[in-house]
């Protein structure tokens, strides 16, 4: 082979070591800093969760602690009937709305008969305001 030629190929593969070396060398770089921020993300979130909960815990302690006391304990006591009459009401309004638009079938207008046979139900169905929202939902 000509001295040309041959330091021609010698230089070529001398490049193409160096760019194999400087491409895996990028490589190694690249995935230990993946794995690096990786485990700086697990570790973060690790700590913060630990934070978290800690945190968590102390409030559920310090609302314990409050809730035994005479006046929060009636207060809670007070709030909870009335929280569950409001949500009792709204279901009954809600199954009301729900019969409504059965009414079209003989078992829908069995129900809405029983139900204007009472007094209460009746004023319930008739004054019923969720049925509106849920006609123009459903429309």
């Amino acid at each position: 082979i000509p001295s040309g030629i041959e330091d021609s190929l010698r230089e070529g593969l001398v490049g193409l070591s160096r760019d194999v070396n400087t491409a895996s060398d990028d490589a190694g770089i690249y995935i230990r800093d993946k794995i690096t921020l990786m485990i700086i993300k697990a570790f973060s979130f690790l700590i913060t969760y630990a934070i978290v909960a800690i945190l968590v815990g102390i409030i559920f302690r310090l609302f314990n602690i409050l809730s035994r006391l005479p006046i929060v304990r009636v207060a809670n006591r007070l709030l909870g009937v009335t929280s569950g009459l409001v949500l009792g009401v709204l279901l009954v309004f809600l199954f009301m709305a729900v019969v409504s638009f059965l009414t079209p079938g003989a078992f829908g207008e069995s129900v809405v008969h029983d139900i204007e046979s009472s007094s209460v139900l009746g004023w319930l169905y008739n004054n019923n305001f969720i049925a509106p929202l849920v006609a123009n939902y459903l429309v």
